[in-house]
């Protein structure tokens, strides 16, 4: 009886909640040229269960790759990047991959303030 709750419970811990992103949410400075981004990740150990890569386009073009090693909390991964030449009209779409299971892609048109 034993050895069946311990297999239970190893077997269990296979099927440990994994997760896409739930959301990115983006927020532009044009006057400072920058994009704040938060993908929406909730998690219980944000050093084991995490946001690993964010990928950044720009009308059409990868920008920017970058390769996590955690979340800065366990509600998301928060990221700010200096854009040069950042203007009103500009597609931007985010690409986020969590370390487990799972990505999420959003794309968002640049409003001038």
């Amino acid at each position: 009886m034993k050895l069946l709750w311990i297999t239970l419970f190893s077997m269990g811990a296979l099927f440990l909640p994994a997760h896409p992103p739930s959301d990115i949410q983006l927020s532009s400075n044009l006057e400072q040229e920058e994009l704040s981004i938060s993908v929406i990740h909730e998690v219980g150990t944000p050093t084991d269960h995490y946001v690993k890569e964010v990928r950044i386009s720009l009308n059409g073009d990868v920008i920017i790759t970058q390769k996590l090693q955690e979340q800065n909390t366990s509600q998301s991964a928060d990221l700010k990047y200096r854009i040069p030449g950042l203007k009103d009209g500009d597609k931007v779409e985010i690409f986020a991959e969590c370390v487990r299971v799972g990505e999420l892609t959003k794309e968002f048109t640049i409003q001038g303030e």
